[in-house]
């Protein structure tokens, strides 16, 4: 993933630096301000896919608590509902 950030040092100072969407930015991409650098970063990108495609998928694991038991966790959801 690319993030084109054109104000990195204005949100630095802001409140969505504790955010895990901030921190975790650089975990599974990289961050530019420069447009001409995207074209760089695509092609660092292509030569490590598979390492990032890994990050991200070891990141969802840890940031999304049901993921991949939607279903389940619905289907669940609604029988304890029909239950009550």
């Amino acid at each position: 993933m690319v993030f084109y950030s054109k104000n990195e040092k204005k949100l630095n100072i802001t409140e969505l630096v504790s955010s895990a969407y901030y921190k975790d930015r650089l975990k599974v991409g990289y961050i530019t301000n420069n447009v001409i650098q995207i074209l760089t970063i695509i092609k660092k990108i292509s030569l490590t896919k598979s390492k990032l495609r890994i990050k991200i998928i070891n990141l969802r694991k840890k940031r999304i608590k049901y993921l991949n038991q939607s279903l389940n966790k619905t289907y669940k959801e609604i029988t304890n509902i029909i239950k009550s």
